[in-house]
C-alpha cells in the first residue's frame, strides 16, 4: 500500500510539472515541449505497478512500465485502450523534432512532420490527469 501511495503521489508531481509547462509554453525553450511529454510519459510510468498490483494482487516491481500492462488489464480496470495508445505515440513523439510555431508545436523527422495545437497537448495531459484519478479512486476506495 505504501507503494501505491508514493506511486500515486509521484505520479501527481508529474502532472504538476506538466502542466505548468503547459501554462508557459509559449515562453519556455522548445526543449520544454520535449520535457512536458515526458513528464506525462513518467506519471504513466508510475501509476503503472499500482494498475498491475490491483490487478494480480500482489506487489509489482517497481520497474514495471505501461510498456508493461496490456490492453486487457485496461479493461478490466475500465480504462480506455486508447491510453494504451497515446502511451506509444508520445513514446514516439521524443524520439522526434520538436519546435514551436504560431500554430502550435511542430513534430518532425527526415520525412514528414504533424502541427499540434496547444489544444491538443492539452488535451494528451486531460488524459493522463484522468488515468491518474480514475486509479486514486479506485484504489484507494
Amino acid at each position: 500500500m505504501e507503494l501505491t501511495r508514493t506511486n500515486l503521489n509521484r505520479s501527481r508531481l508529474e502532472l504538476e510539472k506538466a502542466r505548468k509547462i503547459l501554462i508557459n509554453l509559449d515562453t519556455l525553450p522548445d526543449s520544454s515541449i520535449k520535457v512536458y511529454i515526458e513528464n506525462l510519459l513518467s506519471a504513466m510510468n508510475l501509476i503503472s505497478p499500482v494498475i498491475l498490483e490491483s490487478q494480480r494482487g500482489d506487489s509489482a516491481s517497481t520497474s514495471t512500465t505501461f510498456e508493461d500492462l496490456s490492453k486487457e488489464i485496461l479493461r478490466k480496470v475500465a480504462l480506455e485502450e486508447r491510453l494504451y495508445d497515446m502511451y506509444f505515440y508520445l513514446k514516439n513523439m521524443t524520439y522526434k523534432s520538436l519546435y514551436r510555431t504560431d500554430k502550435g508545436v511542430i513534430i518532425s523527422n527526415w520525412k514528414s512532420s504533424k502541427t499540434f495545437s496547444k489544444d491538443k497537448l492539452k488535451s494528451f495531459y486531460d488524459d493522463v490527469e484522468k488515468l491518474v484519478v480514475n486509479i486514486e479512486r479506485v484504489i484507494m476506495n
